[in-house]
């Protein structure tokens, strides 16, 4: 080989790096359908029901079925004190099952989930409350 020519090999092998590290830079995935999709979490304390309720905004799948947990904020770890998967519509429903602590601010956290397109949405958490029975 002169000197100051590239072999063919060596010049697929640089373009597959390049597009290898413009798709992590990105946060997505060299492979077709890869990437994020964010979410947003409402959840708020309903005394009437004795419930947490809200609902995951996002892309219609990322809205399904979506795993989200409710926790209740202590200095160290937070305690889980319930979940719930969303509905079609993105709403979830959970019955703390009376471990509620009137004066102290919860929050709900929407899971990281992979779609089978190999997207990922994002995990998400709401504004904390403070449950009361008003």
């Amino acid at each position: 080989m002169k000197s100051g020519h590239i072999s063919k090999a060596k010049t697929i092998a640089v373009a597959s790096l390049a597009t290898l590290a413009a798709a992590a830079a990105t946060g997505g995935s060299a492979a077709a359908g890869g990437g994020t999709i964010d979410a947003e979490v409402k959840a708020k304390f309903n005394s009437n029901l004795f419930r947490v309720t809200g609902h995951v905004i996002s892309e219609g799948k990322c809205e399904r079925q979506r795993l989200v947990k409710v926790f209740e904020k202590h200095p160290g770890k937070d305690e889980i004190v319930g979940q719930d998967v969303t509905d079609s519509g993105g709403k979830f429903s959970v019955n703390p099952g009376g471990s509620i602590n009137g004066g102290t601010p919860h929050y709900a956290k929407a899971v990281e989930k992979e779609l089978q397109s190999g997207k990922t949405c994002l995990k998400a958490k709401s504004d904390t409350f403070i449950p009361n029975d008003d």
